[in-house]
């Protein structure tokens, strides 16, 4: 599972074999608690939080796993319950620490706007679909196309989207923490490239770029495209020092809170 983790029927069928293992068998469930195979589980999670498949087979292991073997099937689908609630809640508090980073930059960006008398106009969350409907763009329609944000710099005819992603140091092989972060860079760049070519070509005297801001679950960012990334946002150097400290206390706040909650679902 390590070795793969990026393949997503990997780890599905790694879940599905691991739970049929695990059941009413107290010897096997040791030793896949022993051979690291609930850390294993969890990576899968992390990795594949838009797999249905891999989080529906995830808990079944963890279900498994924390049911005992003499319990009649009853308390067993009750535990099973419990561990679905626990993913759910889980997956729910991995969204709002996303929102909550997101919500931390965008108060000081507008801070920092406001002092510097910056005139913009920045849209996020739902009414970005509003926006590149006024601009004509179409991908948007299709759902996978959406920014965070955009913000528009009228007086010198510049576009920027944003968007924000965390992502994990870690993805199975042997990688830097600073490598795991630019991989998922790269990912974001590629993938809002047709939106940013159909603004282009629809607005051909203005300027469209990104800003794209990667931070690991451990708090680690990419300082330099950050740096970066706020210039293009006209954030002045003086303004920069202050955000990304910002940024990165919450960042390590919603790592303590995603910790904390991760420990008590392995002792479910």
């Amino acid at each position: 599972m390590e070795k793969h983790l990026d393949i997503k029927e990997v780890q599905e069928y790694a879940c599905l074999a691991l739970g049929n293992l695990a059941g009413k068998n107290d010897a096997n469930k040791e030793k896949i608690r022993k051979a690291g195979g609930i850390e294993a589980i969890l990576a899968a999670m992390e990795k594949h939080p838009g797999s249905e498949d891999v989080q529906k087979y995830a808990c079944y292991v963890l279900g498994n796993l924390s049911a005992n073997g003499k319990q009649v099937v009853g308390d067993r689908e009750e535990t099973w319950g419990h561990v679905q609630l626990a993913c759910r809640q889980f997956q729910d508090m991995i969204q709002k620490a996303h929102n909550e980073v997101m919500k931390k930059i965008k108060v000081r960006l507008q801070q920092s706007w406001r002092k510097q008398r910056v005139q913009v106009n920045s849209w996020w969350d739902t009414p970005i679909r509003i926006v590149m409907e006024a601009m004509g763009t179409s991908m948007h329609r299709e759902g996978q196309w959406i920014p965070d944000g955009c913000c528009y710099f009228a007086s010198i005819k510049r576009i920027v989207l944003i968007e924000f992603a965390r992502t994990s140091e870690y993805d199975g092989v042997e990688q830097t923490s600073l490598e795991c972060l630019k991989k998922k860079f790269q990912e974001k760049e590629e993938k809002y490239a047709p939106l940013r070519a159909e603004i282009t070509a629809l607005l051909p005297d203005h300027e469209v770029e990104q800003a794209t801001f990667i931070a690991g679950v451990k708090g680690s960012i990419m300082e330099r495209e950050w740096h970066e990334n706020f210039r293009r946002l006209r954030v002045d150097d003086t303004e920069w020092e202050g955000i990304k400290t910002a940024a990165i206390k919450q960042l390590l706040a919603v790592q303590h809170t995603l910790w904390t909650a991760r420990r008590v679902r392995e002792s479910m």
